[in-house]
């Protein structure tokens, strides 16, 4: 537990690090998503044991890391070419390694580093907006964080009717609800600080809240999704890169569904109005 604490307390700082840094420097957010996504390449294809190929792992991990920076930068051009390169790639090496490949395989290599790659790279299109790229990553850590501290101890406290028992027996219905609850007053909460305090006269405050226990379920999702990945593969995390919380993967999962809905659905409603 101790150790646990320890690291929550530095992935706290590393995180209000980035965001500071963020704030000044906007390619602080794509480093910081390269770095990460590459990290999760590395979990989801050496400890799971679903594709046992190096080059099919080291071209997942390049496409993560270039993935932050395009249509920014000195990397501008069509994102599309990027994700029907990295494809192709993908492909020739299957076919190059086929003894030790098949098609599950080549599935799984181009599913997995993509569901990564569109998360983080949703967050860095969202941060880079300055004042209002915080008002998005607090969002997003009341869809996914808060909501998930508030399901854990109504879990805890009420927990009865399971919600998957078979994927992650911990889950149930009554988490749901108090992550429900939690995400919403975190999400009002935060409506009404950059309203008042930043100006922001347009905010659709009643959307934003109204909409928010999809978002929350959706992170549900995903971390279902990553929940039954490890029970196929049999490991308890995707990785030990962070004592006591297992892997970089393990921390972001809910993630992995929220940020790309939030984006698209935000570049239809415009949230903030600014």
């Amino acid at each position: 537990m101790k150790q646990r604490i320890i690291s929550g307390a530095m992935i706290g700082a590393a995180l209000v690090s980035i965001v500071t840094l963020g704030c000044f420097f906007s390619i602080t957010y794509s480093v910081a998503m390269a770095i990460i996504g590459a990290v999760c390449i590395f979990e989801l294809f050496n400890n799971t044991g679903f594709v046992k190929s190096n080059a099919l792992m080291v071209a997942g991990a390049i496409f993560a890391v270039i993935s932050p920076f395009v249509n920014q930068y000195t990397l501008d051009f069509d994102y599309s070419y990027l994700l029907f390169l990295y494809v192709v790639v993908v492909c020739i090496i299957a076919l190059i390694e086929h003894k030790k490949t098949n098609p599950t395989n080549l599935a799984y290599a181009i599913a997995m580093p993509m569901l990564v790659v569109f998360a983080l790279r949703s967050i860095v299109l969202m941060a880079i907006e300055s004042l209002t790229g915080l008002f998005y990553l607090l969002l997003l850590f009341c869809y996914t964080v808060l909501a998930d501290i508030g399901a854990y101890f109504i879990g805890v406290l009420f927990g009865s009717h399971k919600m998957a028992p078979t994927i992650s027996p911990k889950k149930t219905y009554e988490g749901l609800i108090g992550g429900i609850g939690a995400g919403v007053i975190g999400v009002l909460a935060v409506c009404l600080i950059f309203k008042t305090a930043f100006a922001y006269p347009s905010m659709k405050i009643v959307l934003t809240v109204l909409t928010t226990p999809l978002f929350v379920i959706l992170g549900v999702f995903g971390d279902l999704v990553a929940s039954y990945l490890k029970r196929f593969a049999q490991i308890k995390d995707f990785g030990d890169t962070i004592p006591g919380h297992g892997g970089i993967t393990d921390r972001i999962d809910s993630m992995l569904l929220v940020a790309p809905v939030f984006y698209i659905f935000n570049e239809i409603f415009n949230l903030a109005g600014m």
